[in-house]
């Protein structure tokens, strides 16, 4: 009963350490290093008083690769070391099971974020709708046009997964 239980906060400690970078990516385009590291420092402590079985092997080498992967499109700045690192040790936390759907889910989210910075009738929509339910401010597509907070992306596909491989 106490690891189903220490089961359930450790993932929902990871998923809320996710929403908060989400947040940070989109109000100030920035992962910090203190959250990256948690969510690795976490995952082994979680990893061995969980309930499931889990291959701690097997998932660093699956996070590993994805950073060894990813590191190429951070140094030729086509992705931001927050999003990379974010990536990666959320793909720890996933492992190779559940790592495919948290990929595939983060790129389908990415891309609908993408179009939405690129299209103007979806930015209309969403002042709209943020205008009618006063919503807080945050920062705009036109105030930072040059990027994209793919941490929210990331963040709902690795919330995803991670509650799918340990909750669900």
């Amino acid at each position: 009963m106490e690891t189903i239980l220490f089961q359930s906060w450790g993932a929902s400690l990871a998923i809320g350490l996710l929403i908060y970078a989400a947040l940070s990516d989109i109000k100030t385009r920035r992962i910090p290093n203190w959250l990256t590291l948690s969510l690795f420092f976490l995952f082994p402590v979680f990893a061995i008083f969980a309930e499931a079985e889990i291959e701690i092997f097997r998932h660093l080498f699956w996070g590993g690769c994805l950073l060894v992967l990813l590191f190429p499109l951070f140094m030729l700045e086509k992705m931001g070391g927050g999003d990379v690192k974010l990536i990666a040790v959320t793909a720890l936390w996933c492992g190779p099971l559940s790592g495919i759907e948290f990929l595939l889910l983060t790129s389908f989210i990415g891309g609908a974020l993408a179009l939405y910075y690129i299209s103007p009738v979806l930015q209309f929509s969403w002042e709209w709708v943020k205008h009618s339910l006063h919503l807080p401010e945050f920062s705009s597509p036109s105030a930072q046009a040059s990027t994209l907070p793919y941490g929210v992306a990331i963040a709902i596909g690795g919330s995803h997964a991670i509650w799918a491989a340990y909750m669900g």
